[in-house]
C-alpha cells in the first residue's frame, strides 16, 4: 500500500536548514519562566544527534516531499492513547518538533493538525480548561500546574498542549480561562487547525455513520469538479435543519475562498485546480474502498486541509499585530507569504490520501519515508517509527533531526 522503496532523487541537493553541530540551545524567556530544565533539553538534543534516541512515539507513518520551496512532512497516527513512560531511546513526535523549532529558530514552520477550527464560536471550547495538559514531559517546568490525564488521545494532545495552545492565530472563543492572550513560546510557528467536520456537531453526527454512497455524493458536490454544483445543491443535500444549513454557507464559502488563494507556482490555473479536484475524488474513492477502517467522512476534511497547504497569504496576514480577534504573525514568519516548512499531522488515512494525491498530481515520490507496516488488522499497529524503518533518497536516516533538515 505504501509503495515502499520508492523515494524521489533530490535535484541540486542541499540542506539549507541543517544546524551546526555542537550548538547549545538557548531557551526562550517564555519557557524560562516555567523553570524548564535547559540541560535536560540540550542532553536530549545530543542523544538525538548521536542516535541514542532513535524512535518517534505517536505516528506510525511519515512521508517527506520537496516541491519548489516547500518541505512537506506528512505524519499519520492511529488516534490512540500515548504511553506515559518512554524507553531511553524514544521521544514523542511533539517533543521532537518543539526541539526542531528551537534549534532552527530562524525558519518559519507551519503545523497543520486534525483538530477543530478555533475561530468558530461553539460551547465545546468552554470546557477545554478541565483537561488542559497532555503527555509531553520535556517542556514541563517545576512550576507546571497542568493536569495529567491518560484518557486523552494522542491527537488531542496537540490541541491542549500548554505550549502549542497559545500558537494559533485565532483565539479560542467563549468563556475559556485558557491563557490565550499569552504569547506562543515559538517565534517561528504558524499553527493551523484544519478539521472543519467538527464545525457543526449536528452535521458530523448526521454523516459520520451514513453509507459511503451518500457520503461520496456529498464530497462530489463540495469539491465541485468542473463547477457542476452550487451552494444551493450543497444545502439541499445536507439537511432541512436551519443550523446545519447555516453551517453549509460557512463551509462552502470557506473552501471557495481557499481555492482563490492557491499558489500559482504550483497550481497554475483553473485547469490545474480542476485536475487536482479530479485526482482528489479518485483517490478518496480508492481509499474508501480499500478498507472499512477508512471512515465515511474522513475525506471531507482533507480537501480543505490540502488547499490550506498550498495557499498564498495576503499582505494583511504577513505582519499582523495582535487584536481582540487574531494573534500576531510570529516574528520569524513575517513577510513569508506561503507555507514553506510544513508539518501535516493527522490520522493515518488522512495522511495516506494526501500522499497519494501529491504523487499523482506532481508526479513525484517522497524524498523520505518511514512507517510501521499497516495491515488490515489495525489493532496490530505499532504507534512509533524508528530509524531502522526510515529511508531517504540516498540511503538511511542517521538521526531524527534529518527528517526536517534533509
Amino acid at each position: 500500500m505504501y509503495e515502499s522503496g520508492r523515494v524521489q532523487q533530490i535535484e541540486n541537493y542541499n540542506s539549507p536548514n541543517k544546524i551546526e553541530p555542537n550548538t547549545r540551545l538557548m531557551i526562550p524567556n517564555l519557557l524560562k519562566t516555567r523553570n524548564v530544565n535547559t540541560n535536560k533539553i540540550n542532553d536530549k538534543i545530543d542523544n538525538i544527534k548521536t542516535g541514542i534516541i532513535n524512535t518517534i512515539v505517536g505516528p506510525y507513518l511519515i512521508y517527506k516531499y520537496k516541491l519548489n520551496n516547500k518541505n512537506i512532512i506528512l505524519v499519520g497516527e492511529h488516534h490512540h492513547k500515548l504511553p506515559k513512560i518512554l524507553d531511553y531511546d524514544e521521544i514523542y513526535f511533539m517533543d521532537l518538533l518543539k526541539l526542531q523549532l528551537l534549534r532552527d529558530n530562524n525558519q518559519c514552520y507551519d503545523l497543520f493538525i486534525e483538530q477543530k477550527l478555533k475561530h468558530i464560536n461553539e460551547s465545546w471550547y468552554e470546557t477545554i480548561d478541565s483537561f488542559r495538559g497532555g503527555y509531553s514531559k520535556l517542556f514541563k517546568g517545576t512550576n507546571y500546574k497542568g493536569i495529567e490525564d491518560n484518557e486523552h488521545s494522542s491527537l488531542l494532545n496537540w490541541l491542549i498542549d500548554d505550549d502549542l495552545v497559545k500558537c494559533s492565530s485565532h483565539y479560542i472563543p467563549g468563556n475559556s480561562n485558557l491563557p490565550i492572550t499569552e504569547d506562543c513560546p515559538f517565534k517561528n510557528l504558524r499553527y493551523h487547525n484544519v478539521d472543519l467536520r467538527l464545525l457543526c456537531s449536528n452535521f458530523y453526527s448526521k454523516y459520520q455513520n451514513k453509507s459511503k454512497q451518500n457520503y461520496l455524493k456529498l464530497i462530489n458536490i463540495l469539491v465541485n469538479y468542473n463547477n457542476k454544483y452550487s451552494l444551493k445543491d450543497f444545502k439541499n443535500l445536507i439537511s432541512n435543519k436551519s443550523n446545519i444549513k447555516d453551517y453549509a454557507d460557512d463551509v462552502w464559502n470557506l473552501i471557495r475562498k481557499e481555492e482563490e488563494k492557491l499558489d500559482k507556482k504550483l497550481i497554475k490555473n483553473e485547469s490545474d485546480l480542476n485536475r487536482l479536484k479530479k485526482i482528489f475524488l479518485q483517490k478518496n474513492i480508492e481509499l474508501s474502498n480499500f478498507s472499512d477502517n477508512y471512515s465515511n467522512i474522513c475525506g471531507y476534511m482533507d480537501y480543505y486541509a490540502m488547499l490550506r497547504i498550498f495557499v498564498k497569504y495576503k499582505e494583511d496576514r504577513l505582519n499582523r499585530n495582535k487584536t481582540s480577534k487574531y494573534g500576531a504573525t510570529p516574528e520569524k514568519c513575517r513577510n513569508i507569504d506561503s507555507n514553506e516548512n510544513i508539518i501535516y499531522y493527522c490520522g493515518g488515512y488522512h495522511t495516506i490520501l494526501i500522499y497519494k494525491i501529491l504523487n499523482e498530481f506532481f508526479n513525484k515520490y517522497p524524498v523520505m519515508f518511514g512507517y510501521f507496516d499497516l495491515n488490515e488488522d489495525s489493532s496490530n499497529i505499532v504507534n512509533k517509527v524508528s530509524l531502522n524503518n526510515m529511508e531517504k533518497y540516498d540511503g538511511k536516516i542517521t538521526n531524527l533531526f534529518e527528517i526536517f533538515e534533509m
